[in-house]
């Protein structure tokens, strides 16, 4: 095929012109509808509209493309592109082409060095020693290497430690729209390098891409890119053509699909509560039905009112005052924040509970160090908590009692060797002279307190017995019968009538049979007895009542001692326990007899409880099933 035919000497001038691009033949189709439709082509595959050029301009350079591609009418080069698709890429790259001439205006060039740079730069070096700029250039690349070399001039030694780039495409919204797409699309660079140097065809993973949309917000897209080398007449590669596919809607499709299956996840979780965040704007995305529980609890709202909340909004009330800076250290140390032991909120009606809370970011797919998401992960530990707590409990009631048991088994027995050693030492004396027998009254007494606290001591060890037949379930009513309670309570009184203290046995009727064991029955009697002394004035007296109803009889026992806050009131009946105050300093006692009683009573298949106020003495009760019931 011919295109030119001229003198030889016209040869020279004819090449000029076709590298140049001027006195090119113009192409003889100028109809507006082919036109149309090749700008339309180009649009479909390059995705830039080249509508608002002007038109002069865009044939002119149809019409140089067409002379390069052999094309002798418009119509033909349409049909050409629609063949070849890599001469859109060619096409485009003719399309921008655009001399500027902003770097030769010597005022603009005077004012970007002395004020916009200097600040430019120092706030870069305050961040993270990273530049970017977009300019309007041209083909000859005289712009952006102007703005290269000034650059390193003001950076000097320093221009090595910098990450600088420098972008250049021509002053149309076309142009400047395809930049956008090339600062979001940095890793698609490198590819097109490789493809450039090795012309081969790559194609990407999906990639996000942020782009403006027709109301100039700033959207996220997702796309395939496809990049293929484009050659020029001598088959040498001059170029590379990238084609995107959007894949924006499959992309939110499987999102929907993702967080359905997230939400399936959170929601049958049972120890854990779950909520996804987004990183940037700190908004619940979807959180699992225990975490949106936890929140309303603590905030006392409604489910309702969730949509839009945002992270600080919604954490449990002890993280309230820190929820930002702990929100800010998961996004700028990039790896969870973990608190191992939080307590929510709590109000009258509910327990508190306690979480290990931790944020975790997550990063985008398509930007590994960009974090897109913070999970936060509230795992209930409550229980584990409780028992930590009891086990701190538990050793420290054992490091009470064992202190406490070392004390009271010394006492009766400091006592017992203390006057078995005067007893001694008065036996000797009295062998070495004749003694009648009524000399011996101060012996007597020495027995009888030896008597005494032996008596003591065996009661101490039977009580830690109690308590280990308790707690292996072998505490057993070996002797139940059919007792007399009210003569079984008027037995035990007389044990105290040398006491000196005022004890009232009140009833209705002298004849009141529970079946029980009866030594074990004595064993709660003598405890809340001398309870009552132990804990009341001398000058106090103490009342016994027994009452019989329909179904069980009950025994109480009334003193006006100090009585026994609330608080307390909640521990009486657990072992080791003893009512602290001041004024009972120095009352002998393991704390175990309360809660030996309660379980004698509990065996017998009664109950116990206690009525009690501070400063006006306390009523402990026990009922027991009558003869009748019972039987």
């Amino acid at each position: 095929m011919i295109d030119f035919k001229v003198e030889i000497e016209q040869i020279g001038p004819l090449l000029y012109d076709l590298l140049n691009g001027v006195n090119l033949r113009q192409p003889e189709e100028k109809t507006e509808d082919v036109l149309r439709s090749i700008l339309e082509q180009v649009s479909h595959q390059a995705s830039i509209d080249f509508r608002p050029y002007k038109s002069s301009t865009i044939l002119r350079r149809i019409g140089r493309r067409m002379t390069v591609t052999h094309n002798r009418s418009m119509r033909d080069y349409l049909e050409y592109l629609k063949t070849y698709p890599v001469e859109v890429g060619e096409l485009v790259k003719a399309f921008l082409i655009n001399v500027t001439q902003f770097f030769r205006d010597p005022e603009a060039f005077s004012y970007l060095k002395k004020d916009i740079l200097p600040d430019l730069i120092t706030k870069a070096r305050e961040r993270d020693h990273t530049l970017r700029f977009w300019t309007a250039g041209c083909a000859t690349g005289e712009e952006p290497y102007s703005l290269a070399l000034l650059i390193a001039e003001m950076l000097g030694e320093e221009f090595s430690a910098w990450n600088i780039k420098i972008f250049a495409t021509d002053l149309d919204e076309a142009a400047i729209t395809f930049e956008l797409f090339w600062e979001e699309g940095i890793p698609i660079v490198r590819t097109a390098h490789e493809v450039y140097e090795h012309g081969i065809t790559r194609t990407t993973s999906r990639i996000r891409t942020s782009l403006p949309n027709t109301n100039e917000e700033i959207k996220e897209n997702y796309f395939v890119y496809t990049l293929v080398p484009s050659h020029d007449a001598n088959g040498r590669i001059s170029g590379v053509i990238i084609y995107a596919v959007d894949e924006t809607e499959q992309r939110m499709k499987e999102i929907v699909e993702e967080r359905e299956k997230l939400r399936l996840i959170f929601d049958h979780s049972d120890m854990a509560a779950f909520a996804l965040y987004d990183a940037q704007t700190a908004e619940l995305i979807i959180a699992s039905s225990r975490y949106l529980d936890m929140v309303t609890s603590t905030h006392d709202m409604d489910r309702s009112e969730l949509n839009g909340k945002k992270w600080h909004d919604m954490t449990i009330n002890s993280l309230t005052g820190e929820a930002d800076r702990l929100w800010q250290t998961a996004l700028e140390a990039r790896e969870s924040v973990h608190l191992p032991e939080v307590h929510s909120g709590t109000s009258a009606d509910k327990q508190e509970s306690v979480w290990d809370y931790s944020l975790i970011p997550i990063y985008a797919s398509e930007k590994e160090d960009n974090i897109r998401f913070i999970v936060v992960s509230a795992i209930d530990i409550t229980k584990q908590v409780q028992a930590r707590q009891e086990l701190i409990q538990l050793n420290r009631i054992k490091d009470d009692f064992l202190s406490l048991a070392s004390h009271e088994l010394r006492t009766p027995l400091t006592s017992i060797m203390g006057h078995s050693e005067l007893l001694q030492r008065n036996l000797k004396r009295k062998e070495s002279v004749e003694t009648p027998r009524s000399d011996f009254t101060q012996e007597m007494h020495l027995l009888d307190m030896i008597v005494h606290q032996s008596r003591r001591l065996n009661h101490l060890i039977e009580e830690m017995m109690d308590i280990t037949r308790i707690r292996s379930e072998q505490l057993e009513l070996k002797h139940m019968e059919n007792v007399n309670l009210v003569k079984l309570v008027r037995r035990v009184l007389e044990q105290y009538s040398d006491s000196n203290r005022e004890i009232t046995l009140v009833t209705q009727e002298e004849e009141i049979i529970g079946n029980c064991d009866e030594g074990r029955l004595e064993q709660v009697l003598n405890n809340l007895i001398s309870n009552a002394i132990k804990y009341s004035e001398a000058d106090k007296p103490i009342e016994v009542r027994v009452e019989r109803t329909k179904h069980e009889v009950t025994i109480a026992v009334r003193d006006e001692g100090r009585g026994i806050s609330e608080e307390q009131q909640r521990h009486i009946f657990e072992r080791f326990y003893r009512v602290h105050a001041n004024a009972n300093t120095g009352i002998e006692g393991l704390g175990l007899g309360l809660y030996i009683a309660h379980e004698i009573v509990i065996r017998h298949g009664g109950r116990m409880w206690l009525e009690s106020r501070t400063g006006q003495g306390s009523t402990f009760y026990f009922s027991l099933p009558s003869a009748t019931a019972a039987s």
